[in-house]
């Protein structure tokens, strides 16, 4: 079921949020700990006042926020070829840091007590204002995301953008800031390795810019392109989510073939995918999942090599088999960000591109999209540039902490340059 709220601001309402916005970053500064000063013996001795748990709780996420600000303007600058060594540096500390994942994994939401949402982010594939402005927007909301929600990227973070360094370093900084509540899954961009006889890194996919970069820019360092290959390549396939409304599947393309679906079923106990003889029908069926397509029709091979179509009929047996409500996937570009298929069962989220935004790899992208899930289990999608998103059966899904429009031929509610957008990407400056 897809929730659409139907709400307007006033123009008082959208001042109020841009000066809450300016108090919130002001109190920030004001708040910094201030240096203690001894008293003499005769002097009375101050005592402090004790912050409530309300008081600690919201210093902690406006400190969180701000750090997430900060990360955004770090790397909106050029890093530059003399900054390499240490950005390379920063990422072998990552990748050393970060657990080995294992293939899949198992998420429960069915009882969480608080209001903690899902972030759903479809490819981003180098795309640094996409995903700046993702973080820029969240942060207008009266929610905070930052301290309570969850991140799901669906894979695809190589290739196709026109800037890397910048664009890596905020999503590991991201990650490195949330923790576990920051998942990357893989997609198939992400099958890269390194070649030990060349020395360089090769990518399994076309067309392939991340890899050519990197052997070119960060070629001496072996260690660090070994790395590299060793932490895309091995980032969960799917994840199987429980919410109050049934069972999800979260993956990067979609559903194994038919030639192999009934020789793997996906356990609720665990998550784990088990099949009916020996580990290649396992990995069979995980590399189909990165490069599966729905389409209306019936399934077809597309040319012949990796990559194929399922229908109706193939989606109908696999979340039988599987007790399994909704599908989201990314994997490829859609107009409007987002394309529901089968009965609103399975929706495409993209979330690279713009029309205005020419370090984008697909132009054709004209509103990139992500989706938010909340406690309940609803999705409702966000355009990450403030524009329409329309899907099928006329619904009309727009930003809804900012404005919503209530049909598809009435105006917005809210101009672009109300925001102080930059108006070559759509990038709000906090």
């Amino acid at each position: 079921m897809i929730l659409i709220k139907k709400n307007r601001l006033s123009r008082t309402e959208i001042s109020s949020i841009k000066k809450t916005v300016a108090e919130l970053s002001k109190s920030i500064k004001d708040t910094q700990t201030v240096p203690s000063v001894e008293k003499g013996p005769d002097e009375p001795v101050d005592v402090p006042e004790v912050a409530t748990a309300a008081e600690e709780t919201t210093s902690s996420n406006h400190l969180l926020k701000q750090k997430v600000f900060t990360l955004v303007a770090k790397y909106r600058k050029d890093i530059n070829e003399e900054d390499l060594p240490k950005v390379q540096s920063e990422l072998k500390a990552f990748f050393d840091s970060q657990p080995r994942q294992p293939y899949y994994l198992l998420m429960d939401r069915r009882y969480e007590k608080e209001d903690k949402r899902l972030v759903i982010i479809g490819d981003t594939h180098c795309d640094y204002n996409s995903l700046a402005a993702l973080f820029d927007k969240l942060s207008l909301s009266a929610y905070d995301y930052f301290d309570k929600a969850t991140f799901i990227f669906l894979g695809d973070y190589l290739d196709r953008g026109n800037i890397l360094f910048e664009y890596l370093m905020l999503l590991v900084g991201f990650k490195k800031l949330l923790g576990d509540r920051c998942i990357f899954m893989k997609g198939n961009h992400e099958l890269i390795e390194y070649n030990e006889a060349s020395g360089k890194l090769e990518s399994m996919v076309r067309p392939a810019d991340t890899c050519p970069t990197l052997n070119s820019y960060c070629g001496t360092d072996k260690e660090f392109l070994k790395k590299f290959a060793d932490y895309f390549t091995n980032l969960p396939y799917y994840i199987l989510l429980k919410t109050a409304k049934g069972t999800d599947l979260l993956v990067h393309g979609g559903i194994p073939r038919d030639a192999i679906m009934d020789k793997c079923t996906i356990s609720h106990d665990t998550g784990e995918m088990l099949v009916a003889g020996d580990d290649r029908i396992r990995e069979m069926a995980l590399d189909n999942m990165i490069w599966a397509d729905p389409r209306p029709d019936r399934f077809k091979l597309q040319g012949g090599g990796s990559r194929f179509e399922f229908g109706y009929e193939q989606f109908e047996q696999f979340v039988i088999a599987n007790k399994i409500d909704h599908i989201f996937r990314s994997h490829e570009p859609v107009k409007n960000g987002v394309e529901a298929f089968y009965n609103n069962r399975l929706f495409t989220v993209f979330s690279t591109g713009g029309t205005k935004n020419p370090i984008a790899g697909y132009q054709e992208v004209e509103n990139p999209v992500v989706a938010i899930m909340g406690i309940d289990g609803e999705v409702r999608f966000e355009s990450l540039f403030f524009k329409k998103v329309t899907i099928n059966k006329g619904y009309t899904v727009l930003n809804t902490v900012l404005y919503m429009e209530e049909d598809a031929s009435a105006g917005f509610s809210l101009e672009l340059d109300d925001l102080h957008l930059n108006n070559e990407f759509y990038v709000i400056n906090q």
